[in-house]
C-alpha cells in the first residue's frame, strides 16, 4: 500500500461511498 496510496485512498472512497449507499437502501426499507 506504500507504494501505490493513490489505490488505497480510492479504494477506501469507493468502501465509504458503497456504505452509504448501502445504509440510505436500508433506511429506505425502513429497516
Amino acid at each position: 500500500m506504500e507504494e501505490q496510496p493513490e489505490l488505497g485512498d480510492y479504494r477506501t472512497a469507493a468502501y465509504v461511498a458503497s456504505i452509504r449507499q448501502i445504509a440510505e437502501a436500508y433506511e429506505a426499507i425502513g429497516i
